[in-house]
């Protein structure tokens, strides 16, 4: 069975690589567990999806954040249950776990791969909790918790200098909450539908600059006319309809395998549109 559920229009896959473990494509924009503002959580469908499947059992083992997309990694019995999570605990220890992830930019990062070394840390900036990077971290700030290491691995898979705008995979070992976003503005980049951070990094004279981020509140975000045209947002006030365009597509985990999720319609549309390539290996 290929569409396990379809929200909105977005046809969720499963893709296991392994006895107990269901790996279905999470839309954009659906959280985990429902909050205040959320019509719709995963934990709510989970026993649609398992009867979908013919499922006596289904646990949501790891997903992606609320705004971003892909890889739902969910176990099929308790067993498998127990040892994902007690897999990952260790390997997020060790730092074994590598996740791989899609993202299309505003902006074409320099150099066109690299690797992002910043502390990062939360804070609450007007009625939100954003994480902030974090300059001359200090070992004590690490050692207290206040200060977090983070580290991003990227490169351009592909680019659009005349829209500028790009295709980028990014890799991680150990993600912190909203890290991606944060470590991408560091780079002049704003990923596509981030309605959070992308208020950071300023063009001014023609010059991208990133503002101080404790001065910053998010804001829809602001697409360059040249990218609307292709995605066919006629009218400013669309632009808040884009979705996050992060998708965590490919995981290896020690001792228990490694999974490539399917990409889901709107952000193959997405790359399509604005004349970006798709590697080979990238279904």
């Amino acid at each position: 069975m290929e569409a396990l559920i379809d929200p909105d229009g977005k046809v969720a896959k499963r893709n296991p690589f392994q006895d107990g473990l269901l790996v279905i494509a999470k839309p954009p924009g659906v959280s985990v567990n429902t909050g205040r503002t959320d019509a719709v959580s995963v934990t709510e469908v989970v026993p649609q999806l398992a009867e979908a499947c013919n499922l006596p059992f289904l646990e949501i083992v790891k997903a992606p954040e609320k705004e971003s997309s892909g890889s739902l990694l969910m176990a099929t019995d308790i067993d498998k249950l127990n040892e994902l999570r007690n897999s990952w605990q260790i390997a997020g220890v060790n730092h074994s776990i590598r996740r791989k992830f899609l993202a299309v930019t505003i902006g074409i990062p320099e150099p066109e791969a690299g690797t992002i070394c910043q502390a990062l840390k939360y804070v609450s900036i007007g009625d939100h909790l954003l994480t902030v990077p974090v300059r001359n971290v200090s070992l004590k700030s690490i050692k207290s918790g206040h200060a977090k290491k983070a580290t991003t691995e990227y490169r351009v898979l592909s680019k659009n200098e005349d829209l500028n705008c790009a295709l980028i995979e990014i890799q991680v070992d150990k993600l912190r909450h909203h890290q991606l976003q944060v470590h991408l503005g560091q780079k002049m980049c704003k990923i596509l539908g981030d309605h959070l951070y992308s208020s950071r990094v300023r063009c001014i004279l023609g010059t991208n600059v990133t503002a101080n981020p404790h001065e910053v509140t998010p804001r829809t975000q602001d697409i360059p006319l040249a990218m609307r045209n292709p995605l066919g947002l006629a009218k400013i006030w669309q632009q808040s309809l884009v979705p996050l365009h992060l998708y965590w597509y490919h995981t290896s985990i020690p001792g228990v395998g490694q999974t490539t999720c399917p990409l889901l319609p709107y952000f193959r549309w997405t790359i399509k549109q604005l004349g970006l390539e798709l590697s080979e290996d990238i279904t």
